[in-house]
């Protein structure tokens, strides 16, 4: 009788399955983490543009008064080209105040960020 040592096929195939299963599960968190940080990305990206575009239009309804258009909608201009922005402007009950509804939106993601804010009507100039 001979006395070798070594391992059987059984015994590697068992050790390459465990393996194996570890590494999937750690696959599939690492992929789960992805998803999560680009959802996070698209979400301050989001947030930011609405802020940035709700600026812009708060600025022209003071510029242009009771002569700006009552909505309007594109897109982002360079790396943020994918993204979507739309705004309304509707009257209140309350006299001189309107509401203002700015929403952004993506190409590829079926979610819409939006916020509502008030706005006052500017002063009519005197003659």
């Amino acid at each position: 009788m001979t006395t070798e040592r070594g391992l059987t096929l059984i015994e590697v195939m068992l050790a390459v399955s465990v393996l194996s299963i570890g590494i999937v599960g750690v696959l599939r968190a690492y992929a789960s983490s992805v998803a999560t940080l680009e959802s996070g990305q698209y979400n301050i990206d989001a947030v930011n543009l609405l802020k940035r575009k709700m600026a812009d239009v708060q600025q022209n309804l003071l510029e242009q008064g009771t002569e700006a258009s009552k909505s309007d909608s594109g897109n982002f201009e360079g790396i943020y080209q994918d993204f979507l922005w739309s705004w309304e402007i509707r009257p209140t009950d309350t006299d001189h105040l309107n509401e203002l509804e700015l929403a952004v939106s993506h190409n590829f993601n079926p979610r819409k960020i939006s916020v509502i804010t008030y706005v006052v009507d500017p002063p009519e100039e005197e003659e």
